[in-house]
């Protein structure tokens, strides 16, 4: 962006301040929006359907859902560019099957 004097008489001083702002904040957007992967968290009171949401937004029954307490732990999903599908511990490294 090209540097604009506020003292011009077309922008004040706090017009010029305000789209320079603008400007940041659209750069920091554009930065997230190019990361490789994002992180989107989950959280909700027992039996809200977060499970069910994540299980739609995968086009797949990952994780369990029913009535009362059937996902109730921290969990991370990821995605890949393959077919593979498996889960971790929390410390392990071991791939345990998921189907």
């Amino acid at each position: 962006m090209h540097a604009v004097s506020g003292d011009n008489g077309i922008a004040s001083v706090q017009d010029v301040a305000n789209v320079e702002a603008y400007v940041s904040k659209v750069q920091a957007i554009r930065e997230v929006l190019k990361r490789d992967h994002m992180k989107v968290a989950f959280f909700g009171r027992t039996s809200n359907g977060k499970s069910t949401v994540i299980n739609a937004m995968l086009h797949d029954k990952i994780l369990p859902s029913g009535i009362g307490h059937t996902t109730n732990c921290f969990l991370q999903v990821e995605g890949s560019d393959t077919d593979e599908s498996f889960m971790r511990t929390e410390g392990s490294e071991e791939k345990l099957n998921v189907q």
